[in-house]
């Protein structure tokens, strides 16, 4: 619409006794006729007996921000009665005060998994959901957070012109791919890989910038390698010897690229699977039931089969291992029991009494092996202790 711009003529010195007439034009200054304001031109009069008139000048309204305007109202050729009278003000000045707020601004497009790692967004590489996106103002203030949509957008608007720059929170498993690769700014990954921030960008009013683009690409999982027992298929020595009534095997040990306590361990298979347990987090690989040498389990040879899996979640190593039991032998035991310079079945009887229990009753055994009743697997228990290897035979 138009709104009515009125300038004020008068005279100085009180009324006259005649019309006082003058000419008047409108001129451009930084506003422009026909755009900002219609142009005009006439004669105004100050009919006898009064000192003022008016002159009016259609203002064109507009919603484009723009600094204040101004055009001129030039006044010539004032006549009293027909007589020449000098002016003393010859112009008028009319500004065009501006009352539209300044646009904003906007800043966005796109998070894209970049398959093939060249830093290009190429035919057929999607957008990434979720991720989040924030925005920092010029001074590095977060001004804001998003989350990508189902196609990987995401935009900031509404924003007041200005230095802003856009960081990425890469997501587990993902790392940022090269900067601005191809030399194409609208295809290309803006962010720094070790940073996960764009430069600073320049928003001018009213620009939204779509070309802010970062592209993804997936960190390779290899899968976890066993090292313990010499690592390899089969483990070292082989077999592994294990003294009857032991449950201890082996300590199962593994080197992954992630972290280390997110590995879990199971046995896996081999043909006596079913006597082995693992523990699950640290891989410590145990018989479930103590072996007897004398009655073995499984095929009655006292040696054994078990395979042994590792895994990050997504990715396997396993290892065989053959274990072979071996004879408790009383004859060889590193103590001389009964103190008479000879190891022999004397010092069953002789180790008996370091099995009565100290502290709840002396007539009571200590049930070394946890077999359920007193008997010569506790007195090999008890001969495995830190008391009977150090003792000195004589």
């Amino acid at each position: 619409g138009t709104t009515a711009f009125v300038f004020d003529v008068t005279l100085t010195g009180g009324p006259v006794d005649t019309d006082v007439t003058v000419a008047y034009t409108t001129a451009d200054d930084s506003a422009t006729a026909g755009s900002d304001y219609t142009a005009t031109s006439g004669t105004a009069t100050i009919t006898a007996g009064t000192t003022d008139t008016t002159i009016t000048v259609d203002v064109t309204g507009d919603t484009d921000f723009e600094p204040n305007e101004t055009f001129f109202v030039d006044l010539s050729n004032l006549l009293a009665g027909g007589r020449a009278v000098t002016l003393v003000g010859a112009q008028g000045l009319g500004t065009i005060v501006n009352d539209d707020g300044e646009p904003t601004a906007a800043i966005g497009d796109r998070v894209w998994l970049d398959t093939n790692g060249d830093g290009v967004q190429n035919a057929g590489e999607p957008g990434v959901q979720g991720v989040t996106v924030s925005l920092k103002d010029g001074t590095g203030a977060i001004q804001g957070t998003t989350v990508t949509d189902a196609n990987g957008n995401y935009l900031f608007d509404n924003l007041t012109p200005g230095d802003y720059s856009i960081g990425i929170l890469v997501p587990d498993g993902f790392e940022l791919t090269t900067q601005d690769a191809g030399g194409d700014d609208a295809v290309d990954s803006d962010a720094d890989p070790t940073t996960g921030m764009t430069g600073v960008l320049t928003l001018a009013s009213g620009e939204t910038n779509l070309t802010v683009d970062l592209g993804l690409v997936a960190i390779p999982n290899n899968a976890p390698v066993i090292t313990s027992n010499g690592g390899g298929d089969i483990a070292q020595p082989d077999p592994i010897l294990v003294e009857e009534n032991s449950t201890f095997v082996t300590d199962v040990n593994a080197d992954d690229d992630g972290p280390q306590d997110a590995l879990q361990y199971r046995v896996s298979g081999g043909a006596d699977e079913t006597l082995f347990a693992v523990n699950p987090n640290t891989g410590v690989l145990s018989f479930i039931t103590p072996p007897d040498f004398e009655n073995p389990q499984g095929a009655g040879d006292n040696t054994y089969t078990v395979e042994v899996e590792v895994s990050d979640g997504e990715k396997v190593d396993t290892q065989l291992i053959n274990v072979q039991v071996t004879n408790f032998n009383a004859d060889h035991a590193p103590g001389d029991a009964n103190g008479d310079g000879v190891v022999d079945e004397k010092d069953v009887a002789a180790a008996f009494q370091f099995l009565r229990d100290p502290v709840n009753d002396e007539n009571e055994f200590l049930d070394l092996n946890g077999n359920g009743r007193i008997d010569i697997a506790d007195f090999r228990a008890w001969l495995r202790t830190e008391w009977l290897v150090n003792r000195p035979v004589v």
